[in-house]
């Protein structure tokens, strides 16, 4: 029976009830609390890429009907570090996680590459758990909507380029990229970007790097003047 409230709020938002819960714990230690081989979750980390790397990959292979360059793309969209540091977060999987008093102090539980690394163990420690028919559920409904959205962008051009050329054609002028603001933590930043075009503001979006924050307010622009046309 799980006693820890945490574990059964996370259980509920993953969709997903371990049987063997220390699997879950192992996936949840991060190296600074251990530097044993196995007593972390490195290793489930490594597992959990492989998985990860497969499911998305046939699903993004069954529902699409591009070449091998753009279903690479997909892929790498959905899989990246900022996705699934963000899913990590919408699951609150910071607050299992046991970190050494170094990074604890320093934020670890928000910082996107170790919520990153962390739901790549616990996708490992799924596909442990419950197999490959469990990895996958869980993978599904966790970066659901990031597939959607890798997919029905067709891994093309990346954001930036597709304003680019919009400009190009529409306005014979270049984006330009203005940052706004810088806020938050050192560890965990939070920079706002807005685009404009002959000097008149087209869109602004904010994110946890500059290039993050550069392809949102990008992506923005671009479905902006897709719908007025």
């Amino acid at each position: 029976m799980v006693r820890d409230k945490r574990y059964t709020s996370f259980y509920r938002a993953l969709g997903y009830r371990f049987m063997d819960e220390s699997l879950l714990r192992l996936a949840c230690t991060h190296c600074s609390w251990t530097g044993k081989a196995g007593e972390n979750n490195q290793r489930l980390e490594y597992l959990g890429d492989a998985v990860l790397e497969f499911v998305v990959s046939e699903r993004v292979y069954n529902d699409s009907a591009v070449d091998e360059g753009h279903l690479t793309r997909m892929r790498a969209n959905v899989v990246c570090e900022a996705s699934l540091a963000t899913a990590a977060k919408q699951l609150k999987l910071g607050e299992l996680l046991q970190l050494g008093k170094g990074e604890e102090s320093t934020g670890g539980r928000e910082k996107s590459s170790i919520l990153a690394d962390a739901m790549e163990a616990v996708f490992g420690a799924v596909y442990l758990d419950g197999g490959m028919r469990g990895a996958r559920h869980v993978i599904l409904r966790v970066l659901g909507r990031q597939m959607d959205e890798a997919i029905e962008e067709g891994g093309g051009q990346d954001q930036k380029t597709l304003l680019q050329h919009l400009c190009n054609t529409k306005f014979g002028t270049a984006p330009k990229y203005e940052l706004v603001s810088e806020d938050g933590p050192a560890h965990e930043r939070t920079f706002t970007i807005r685009v404009t075009v002959d000097g008149e503001q087209v869109s602004i979006a904010s994110g946890h790097s500059k290039k993050e924050a550069e392809q949102k307010a990008a992506k923005q622009a671009v479905q902006l003047w897709k719908k007025q046309e």
